[in-house]
């Protein structure tokens, strides 16, 4: 799988980027969710998954920064690199995935992507 590394989150090296800009609420994003949840689960069809608005977007009325943040839980035995390929061919970017047993946690997957301000 390729690594697509951004400066900042992927590299630590904060320098030189813009500082953070939060949004007042924008009663949009949960639409805007709906919308990925649904392209996602086609995507990902046939596999054991679970879908969820997180972060500062998915709290009705709090300020955040721009991107839907959505957190995918695949069922134990799900192949991975096939969930990525897939979310990649609808156009999200694969910036890492973290095996098990670095996760720490036994069954764990955790996967880094992203697309048109979607973050997985």
């Amino acid at each position: 799988m390729t690594m697509n590394p951004r400066p900042g989150w992927d590299t630590d090296d904060w320098s030189g980027l813009p500082p953070v800009a939060i949004h007042p609420y924008d009663p949009t994003w949960t639409e805007q969710f709906e919308h990925a949840r649904r392209e996602i689960a086609d995507a990902l069809a046939g596999l054991a998954v679970r879908i969820e608005h997180v972060g500062s977007t998915a709290v009705p009325g709090l300020g955040a920064r721009k991107g839907i943040d959505i957190l995918i839980g695949l069922g134990e035995g799900s192949d991975v690199a096939a969930s990525v390929e897939r979310l990649q061919r609808i156009g999200f970017q694969h910036h890492f995935s973290v095996s098990a047993h670095l996760a720490g946690t036994a069954g764990a997957r955790l996967l880094r992507v992203e697309h048109r301000g979607r973050h997985v």
